[in-house]
């Protein structure tokens, strides 16, 4: 079971219009014990989906804190936006930008605001800081960017 104390609120730094309900969001991780490795990361974003799904082919790109312990590769198949792999992953220091596989099938129009999910399992190697503390993250998306604080003990 995952401590109810590693769910933290993300705070919406995007300009909202009056048509687009501001971007919220959440991160949980799967532990938040100092030094601990093999953490899983979940974020949960509320904003525009279309057809359920993050609009347009984007990358997110996630800015972890430098104590954060990442390694130089993630595969792919060690994150997923939905339940769906991403299709490219890559790393520079503590930036990791995910972009999304290509859609494939038929597409549609229908744009709603909802929860997208973005997930990094354990096996992508990320590591809490050794030393307990507060931590910031921040994940962008298109124009919308968020301040992820993260707590570690």
């Amino acid at each position: 079971m995952i401590p109810l104390a590693c769910v933290f609120s993300l705070i919406a730094l995007s300009s909202a219009s009056a048509a687009t309900p501001a971007a919220s969001g959440s991160v949980l991780l799967s532990t938040h014990k100092a030094g601990a490795a093999h953490v899983a990361v979940t974020i949960s974003l509320r904003t525009e989906l279309q057809c359920g799904r993050l609009m347009g082919t984007r990358a997110l790109v996630l800015t972890l804190p430098a104590r954060e312990r990442v390694p130089s590769t993630i595969a792919a198949d060690a994150v997923l936006i939905g339940s769906k792999a991403a299709g490219r992953v890559s790393v520079t220091g503590h930036v990791i930008t995910i972009s999304p596989a290509p859609p494939r099938g038929m597409l549609c129009d229908s744009i709603k605001v909802g929860v997208a999910k973005v997930s990094i399992l354990p096996a992508a190697g990320l590591g809490n800081p050794k030393a307990s503390g507060a931590y910031t993250a921040r994940l962008t998306h298109g124009s919308e960017s968020w301040i992820l604080p993260l707590r570690i003990q």
